[in-house]
């Protein structure tokens, strides 16, 4: 299976965030993504406790993220395509997801 177009690190202006198929990384908590729903270049994910992002107009360099929740929008651009966290030198445990975006 092909890895979704939106996985890898993107600067969005507060944080950087990380996704790979299975998870998205806030910069400070990693949540599991429940589900993901695909319409063209947009996508939009599930997270435990009906959490909800977008992911709008994915492209090779840019995206925008939109939350479920208020409708902030952030736009983000890619630092990079994958993310493989065993790579991560001085890599810490982090806690689970809490609603930060």
């Amino acid at each position: 299976m092909e890895a979704y177009p939106f996985v890898g690190r993107w600067d969005c202006g507060v944080e950087v965030f990380t996704f790979t198929d299975s998870t998205y990384d806030n910069g400070t908590q990693t949540a599991p993504i429940r589900n993901v729903t695909r319409d063209g270049r947009n996508f939009t994910l599930l997270f435990d406790g009906g959490y909800v992002i977008a992911l709008a107009a994915v492209t090779d360099t840019g995206l925008t993220w939109v939350s479920g929740k208020t409708g902030d929008q952030l736009a983000c651009r890619r630092l990079s395509r994958c993310f493989r966290p065993e790579l991560q030198q001085g890599s810490k445990p982090r806690s689970s997801f809490g609603g930060k975006p």
